[in-house]
């Protein structure tokens, strides 16, 4: 089974988050022809998730993700801290 990487186009917001306009999930051939089941969580993508089964197009850039074909039974969940601790201390 071969692995691939798939790029992931991101949105920034109007503060420019994330810093950069891209980010690669690793995938795995699925059964049929430019298919591929997504291998890892990804960080910002928002698209799609660990086991889902995606379409991708072959570009200059590399396998670029298209939709989402199949949705695996995986969940994706992020948690943001705004103001973490900067050491035990402060905890108390």
């Amino acid at each position: 089974m071969s692995k691939h990487k798939i790029i992931f186009y991101l949105e920034q917001d109007e503060d420019g988050y994330p810093g950069f306009g891209s980010e690669t999930v690793w995938a795995s051939d699925a059964e049929a022809t430019g298919t591929y089941v997504t291998d890892n969580i990804p960080f910002f993508a928002k698209q799609a998730t660990l086991g889902d089964i995606v379409m991708a197009s072959r570009t200059e850039a590399g396998l670029v993700f298209e939709n989402v074909i199949t949705r695996s039974a995986n969940s994706l969940i992020r948690v943001i801290v705004y103001n973490p601790w900067s050491s035990s201390s402060e905890r108390s």
